[in-house]
């Protein structure tokens, strides 16, 4: 049996039987798999649920309009450009994400209200960068799974990577886990069972998903756990670029070779910054008075940032 699937299921079953060991620690990006001590497989993502809450709304004509970094700010859907119909549309998915729908419940709900306002198959868009009638595809069965999936990646890698964070004393490391079948990328593959520690910069690029209709995921492992499984921290390979220019914008970009541009960043932790910031920024708008019991239902890491500011405009340094 392949050993980093033998790995895989081995961590699964300590969280069926309930184990509550420091050293079994695990977290996985997928959706499914996101766990913390002693938790079911249905644990109730709420970093997840709260950073896509979070998110603002922005038109967009192309998905090139809005890449990388700037999804961690607005939801958006290419060609969708009527402001309630991309609010209805985040809602739904909000309603998925909450109640642990699934995809086919998603596609019954959102195809019929597609249907009802007329964003539905091949009609013509005015794209507002040009001016110009563009024939495009708006709602259809394949662009429904990828917006789904997209989504829900994104949102739960915010959700893993906070795990990551908080258990990284006791599982200090990652590995890379791909999917191993005729449909995985070849680079992709080629970083299968790679070990490296949770805050290196392999991350900062390389945490996925990285790219359309990625499926590869991420273990937390402690030291022992890798050694007994034969992986070692793997040794940086040097990362090659392409250089990329956004047809949209004319901006270039390096982007690692294997990845899809625009998926070059680490999602979870882009995701969790800006949920940090704006939730920095409700509670400094809140009066003095409020602000320390509005601090008690904050991750650590958010009351520190509070306080360093706090001393920050004391002139305390």
């Amino acid at each position: 049996m392949n050993p980093k699937k033998t790995l895989s299921m081995k961590l699964k079953s300590y969280y069926k039987k309930g184990t509550k060991r420091m050293s079994e620690y695990v977290s996985f990006t997928q959706s499914q798999f996101i766990l913390s001590s002693g938790a079911g497989f249905q644990l109730k993502p709420e970093m997840a649920l709260a950073f896509f809450k979070a998110k603002g709304l922005k038109e967009s004509f192309a998905w090139q309009d809005m890449i990388a970094e700037e999804h961690a700010r607005a939801f958006t859907v290419a060609k969708m450009m009527d402001l309630d119909l991309l609010a209805d549309t985040q809602r739904l998915l909000d309603m998925a994400m909450e109640k642990g729908e699934t995809m086919a419940w998603f596609r019954r709900n959102i195809m019929s209200y597609w249907k009802a306002k007329g964003w539905i198959g091949k009609k013509d868009v005015i794209d507002p960068k040009t001016g110009k009638l563009v024939r495009s595809q708006l709602g259809s069965a394949p662009r429904l799974k990828i917006i789904f999936r997209t989504n829900m990646q994104v949102s739960y890698s915010v959700g893993s990577w906070e795990m990551i964070q908080e258990q990284k004393h006791v599982a200090p490391y990652l590995l890379y886990d791909a999917v191993d079948d005729h449909r995985t990328r070849s680079e992709h593959k080629s970083h299968d069972r790679k070990v490296y520690p949770a805050d290196h910069p392999f991350w900062d690029s390389w945490f996925p998903p990285n790219g359309w209709g990625c499926r590869c995921s991420v273990i937390q492992v402690t030291k022992k756990q890798a050694e007994k499984f034969g992986y070692k921290v793997s040794e940086p390979s040097k990362q090659k670029y392409f250089n990329w220019t956004n047809p949209r914008t004319g901006r270039r970009r390096k982007v690692p070779e294997g990845i899809d541009p625009g998926w070059d960043y680490n999602p979870g932790k882009t995701g969790q910054k800006e949920l940090y910031r704006l939730q920095l920024e409700k509670i400094d708008a809140m009066p003095e008075s409020m602000q320390s019991s509005s601090l008690e239902g904050v991750s650590l890491t958010v009351k520190l940032l509070h306080e360093a500011q706090n001393n920050s405009d004391k002139g305390g340094g």
